[in-house]
């Protein structure tokens, strides 16, 4: 069979079609996933280095290195997420060593051996280290990091420290698979579960939607099951109807074109019949397991159906039936049966409802065309009472059955029925040409902004549809068919109908226009914005995610970093002659001398005023006892001044090394406390700033030795040796700042390289952590959005049902109240009116009668919406019934009120 759709299935489709245990089966896989991925990324993210890392230290090294000085630094400062060992030597490394990792006994080797000539303070020599299992591309980059940290922490006095750094920076930096990313893991882990949400909400509305169209279903098989059990009483009708036309006196082609119409349509019906009997057994084969369709040969016919062909299916059944309504009411009328005068009704009901509409409208057209449309107005009255006075006169048509042969009064009602639609349709053209003419009256005065022909042709054509909904309280209504059935000219487009609602679309386009001519954006515009703010937003908040994800991944702390130190200097001692300390040539009452504010006190206020007035200062972040070494220079170091500048010198860095050991040595004689026994170097929380007391009253403050081992990505323990080498000297000066000052500067210096210390490489692609993150974002945002829309949805109808069932209550109040002046009614359209009328009564006993027909009509539909079950007074189709049934309420009210004025006006001018 033929699709009536050219594309794929939905993927809630796709999901319908799964069996009813595979959706939510695969759901509570995925949302299992999700927490296995979440429990395996917790547990890298918070995991910790806790494999032991080893070392080989060859006998003899410099700077105190030995294999006791090293494990005993190593104790507790050193763990790595997967072991390996470090051979530490002091020669350069073989070719196979540091390009290849070729290492016999262990995974990385480091020389701490140096050239003279280059201490590897610019360009870290990277061919002193050779770690295996490092790819070619990433070797230079790693083993340079890594004599890098050895020779920042050789700057500030470290020996064993310096070995321990190197092994700390390898093992994040290679020994180290990564992959502790929370934003990487919470994305991954929100995936499968924002999936699992997904494939169960997909799975909930393809239940939901095969229910309703099973259920559409079923409403179409109903349909089609009535007019297929009511053939052959159709066909007798059919018959009848045939042959009373063909005994009909008056004879000639109007008679034989009857015919042939009554023919035709009675062909299609009983071929569609078959047709779409076939079609209900292939959809029942493909939704419920029922039997398959066979052709005459006995084999399978047609494809597989899918469900956009329930649409075509339910379009086709209901359109059967209007037309085998049609027929019938048709086949009623031309055999000039008892109740052809309601086939009359039907026409005449919709119709007059529109004329009345439009008459009702005087005021209005004359404010917008002028008062010249009050002409056509009187011709359009005078057609409606024609038309109102036909239909009386099809009510009272003797209903005869004929004589013995069946042939002289029969023939006699044909003829008459006949020569009545001629009349009937003479009277709609003249309906069609006043409506034409207050149309083109509203033509004249439109404004530029006014809808053209097209808009104002569709607008028509929907109010013709409520407006046939409205008069049979929301059924399917066979009008279109009836009148081609009838032979009655003109359809939807162009009927007497159509013109009117036509100059009531016109009218009120016209008003609107008038206030409202500075336009906006439509309800439909609207809509198509927040659509697309749906579709953007979910994206927009994906891409700024995932580039906010790798911004903060691959961010360089090396600035902007904020500094967080909140510990005062813990203690401050002095090592050395505090009396060889130059002082300030002229005293001041604002600055203490520099001896003086070589005290504890003094500089913590100066590092809490630091503190104070800059956002880029802190104080230490941990705890910090600091001994001040005053150190003659010349007999420690040799130093130049610089030739660009008259108060900074030069000191060679090996001196600085070697100074730093024999300072370490002295303050440790001074007070043990300061180093660590078991490695030599300055304990953890201690802390040793050499102050050089150079020639003519001058002094340099040098660089901060503490316990701290440089390492990590970012770190600046160590990492400039001209803080150490290149220093400025301070003399008596008077705009020199003092001793204590310089002091506390410097340690928020060290205050501000500690919190940049022992950082850890991310690990991570970028690429992938972006798509990562941005894919779980949308998704995440979908689902938000999606579940949102659901229950924003679900409030919607909730509280649109609550509206509409107290609408119907009130609905029905006001059918009491027409019921009750119904009396009062009929007395006012027939005796008071009639009596006035020139078609002798007979217009107004038809639109009464109309009216009271129309408001049985509403009356059962009423009883049947308050009778449906509770969980069936909910959805579209309910909803659209009352608002139908109230459209007929309304125009039945309105047509009472109309009534009631008229009449009063009328008995007012009669006293």
């Amino acid at each position: 069979m033929t699709r009536t759709s050219s594309g794929g299935p939905s993927p809630v489709d796709v999901i319908g079609r799964l069996p009813a245990w595979v959706a939510p089966t695969l759901a509570l896989g995925l949302a299992g996933a999700s927490v296995g991925i979440g429990v395996v990324g917790y547990e890298r993210v918070t995991a910790e280095p806790e494999a032991e890392v080893s070392f080989i230290v060859e006998d003899d090294l410099p700077y105190g290195i030995s294999q006791e000085t090293v494990e005993a630094a190593a104790e507790g400062r050193v763990a790595s997420y997967q072991p390996f060992t470090v051979r530490v030597v002091d020669r350069e490394l073989e070719w196979d060593e540091y390009m290849h990792g070729e290492i016999d006994d262990a995974e990385m080797i480091l020389s701490v051996g140096d050239d003279p000539e280059d201490p590897d303070l610019f360009l870290a020599d990277a061919t002193r280290v050779g770690i295996s299992g490092l790819d070619s591309d990433d070797r230079y980059s790693v083993a340079s990091t890594v004599r890098e940290t050895f020779v920042n922490n050789r700057t500030i006095g470290h020996g064993p420290n310096a070995v321990v750094g190197a092994a700390l920076t390898a093992a994040d930096l290679h020994f180290d698979e990564g992959g502790r990313s929370p934003a990487t893991w919470v994305s991954a882990a929100a995936l499968p579960l924002l999936a699992g949400v997904a494939l169960l909400f997909g799975w909930v509305r393809a239940r939901g939607l095969e229910r309703r169209r099973l259920r559409r279903l079923s409403r179409a098989k109903l349909r089609l099951a009535r007019v297929v059990l009511e053939l052959d009483v159709l066909e007798l009708r059919f018959e009848a109807a045939r042959a009373a036309l063909a005994d009909s006196p008056s004879g000639g082609a109007s008679d034989d074109d009857a015919v042939a119409a009554l023919e035709s349509d009675w062909d299609r019906i009983r071929t569609d019949s078959l047709r779409l009997a076939r079609r209900e057994q292939e959809l029942e084969h493909a939704w419920l397991g029922g039997p398959a369709p066979r052709g005459s040969s006995g084999q399978t016919v047609g494809e597989t159906p899918d469900w956009s062909d329930l649409e075509q299916f339910d379009q086709e059944t209901a359109e059967l039936q209007r037309r085998a309504d049609a027929l019938a009411a048709a086949s009623e009328l031309r055999a000039g049966h008892a109740g052809s005068g309601s086939v009359l009704d039907r026409l005449a009901l919709p119709l007059l409802q529109s004329v009345d509409e439009v008459l009702a409208q005087r005021s209005r057209l004359a404010r917008a065309a002028g008062e010249g449309t009050g002409e056509s107005l009187d011709r359009l009255r005078s057609a409606r009472d024609e038309l109102l006075a036909l239909n009386q006169e099809a009510a009272t048509i003797p209903a005869r059955s004929g004589g013995d042969d069946g042939d002289s009064d029969g023939a006699r009602l044909v003829a008459e029925h006949a020569e009545l639609l001629e009349r009937w349709e003479a009277v709609e053209r003249r309906i069609v040409g006043a409506c034409t003419a207050l149309s083109g009256a509203l033509k004249t005065h439109r404004r530029e902004d006014h809808p053209g022909k097209k808009a104002l042709r569709r607008d028509a054509e929907e109010r013709v549809r409520r407006r046939v909904q409205a008069s049979s309280a929301g059924a399917s209504d066979s009008l279109d068919e009836l009148r081609s059935t009838l032979g009655l000219q003109h359809g939807a487009a162009g009927g007497p109908m159509w013109s009117a609602e036509r100059v009531l679309a016109a009218l009120d386009h016209t008003e609107l226009s008038a206030e409202h001519s500075t336009g906006g954006i439509s309800e439909e515009g609207w809509q198509a914005v927040v659509a697309t703010v749906g579709m953007i937003l979910p994206v927009a908040a994906g891409l700024l995610t995932g580039w906010a994800a790798v911004e903060r991944a691959d961010v360089n702390t090396a600035f902007g970093r904020t500094l967080e130190g909140d510990q005062p200097l813990a203690a401050l001692d002095v090592v050395g002659d505090l009396g060889a300390v130059p002082e300030f040539e002229e005293p001041s009452d604002i600055r203490p001398s520099n001896q003086d504010s070589l005290t504890l006190e003094y500089v913590r206020e100066s590092m809490a005023r630091s503190v104070e007035f800059s956002e880029d200062a802190a104080l230490l972040p941990d705890h910090l006892d600091l001994h001040v070494a005053l150190l003659p220079a010349d007999d420690y170091i040799s130093y130049t001044p610089r030739a660009d500048h008259d108060y900074r010198i030069d000191i060679d860095y090996w001196d600085i090394v070697n100074a730093h050991a024999r300072i370490k040595e002295e303050v440790g004689a001074e007070d043990p406390e300061a180093l660590d026994p078991a490695t030599g170097e300055v304990a953890l929380g201690q802390g040793i700033l050499p102050v050089w007391l150079l020639d003519e009253n001058t002094f340099a403050v040098g660089y901060t030795m503490t316990g701290e081992i440089s390492s990590g990505v970012d770190s600046r323990l160590g990492a400039y040796s001209f803080r150490a080498t290149d220093l400025l000297v301070s003399g008596g000066g008077d705009f020199e700042i003092t001793l204590g000052d310089q002091v506390a500067n410097t340690l928020q210096d060290l205050g501000r390289a500690m919190e940049y210390n022992h950082q850890e490489s991310v690990k991570v692609d970028t690429t992938s952590l972006f798509w990562l993150v941005a894919v779980a974002t949308w998704s995440g945002a979908q689902t938000l959005l999606m579940i949102g829309v659901a229950v924003a949805e679900a409030g919607r109808r909730g509280i649109g049902t609550r509206r509409v069932r107290r609408q119907l209550a009130g609905l029905r109040s006001r059918l009491d109240e027409l019921a009750l002046g119904l009396d009062l009614s009929r007395l006012d359209m027939v005796a008071v009116l009639g009596g006035d009328s020139p078609t002798a009564g007979r217009a107004e006993e038809a639109d009464q009668r109309l009216h009271e027909a129309a408001l049985a009509t509403a009356w059962r539909e009423v009883q049947a919406l308050e009778r449906l079950p509770r969980r069936e007074q909910r959805g579209e189709d309910w909803e659209s019934r009352v608002v139908h049934v109230e459209k007929l309420i309304d125009t039945l009210a309105a047509r009472e009120t109309d009534v009631a004025v008229r009449a009063e006006d009328l008995l007012r001018t009669q006293r």
